[in-house]
């Protein structure tokens, strides 16, 4: 941790040396408030006496170290949080870069209904299941924590994304409403700002009914043109990353 490799020598002026050793931790990187720092400096101040004549000579010394923590990793960048057809739900992520190789320690996955789900060792993870998630009985909110640096003290989160939870409502006059939740306010970083309203009929055939765009009232009303057959529909946000989020379909 510490960025020296050696203890430094201390030479006084008449050729005396000797050498300072102090065995550092994890914990010296801390502040008084108990958080990590990239970098800390310690002062010592270092008293040389001899006994040589009646009246010995004296010295001070301040040596100055500096105790360097593992790099700073950024954030894992959360791009889509998919619901899968029974309700799990698919997280996909960007990476974080850990230049050195040996700053990373894990990510953790949460929940804010369910609290803490998995840890990942793995740094180039970029996607995990939720399962058991029930998605399809409500929304869920999910982020991914980046935890590095010496003992894994440093850590640093995700946006906190929602999933698409689609409700519908048969208005009776050959209508349905739909509504439904947003994902991020404001909307999540390398979304498409545009709710894309889905129908599946027949059965493995979905076909576009139309669109809302982000920050309107997440409303859309459909026309019932077709008897006697079950329909689903789905709320689709495309994403530059290449995922798409969307809800579990609503019949």
């Amino acid at each position: 941790m510490c960025n020296l490799s050696t203890a430094p020598i201390i030479q006084g002026v008449q050729g005396l040396t000797t050498t300072f050793n102090w065995q550092t931790s994890c914990d010296h990187l801390l502040d008084a408030n108990g958080v990590q720092q990239a970098e800390v400096t310690y002062y010592f101040v270092l008293n040389a006496q001899d006994d040589y004549c009646t009246v010995p000579g004296r010295s001070f010394e301040t040596v100055a170290i500096t105790l360097k923590n593992k790099e700073m990793l950024p954030a894992a960048d959360l791009h889509c949080v998919d619901v899968l057809a029974n309700g799990d739900v698919d997280l996909t992520w960007e990476p974080t870069v850990d230049i050195s190789g040996s700053s990373f320690i894990d990510y953790e996955i949460w929940s804010l209904e369910d609290g803490f789900i998995a840890s990942i060792p793995v740094v180039g993870t970029s996607n995990y299941t939720v399962v058991g998630a029930n998605a399809d009985l409500g929304p869920k909110h999910y982020y991914v924590l980046t935890n590095f640096g010496c003992n894994g003290n440093n850590s640093i989160s995700s946006d906190t994304l929602s999933t698409i939870y689609l409700t519908m409502v048969d208005l009776a006059d050959g209508r349905i409403s739909l509504s439904w939740n947003d994902i991020h306010v404001p909307a999540n970083n390398g979304d498409n700002p545009v709710y894309e309203i889905y129908r599946e009929f027949p059965l493995g055939t979905w076909t576009l009914r139309g669109t809302s765009n982000f920050g309107n009232t997440n409303f859309f009303i459909d026309t019932i043109d077709i008897c006697s057959a079950f329909q689903s529909y789905e709320i689709r946000v495309q994403n530059s990353a290449g995922c798409v989020l969307l809800p579990t379909s609503q019949e």
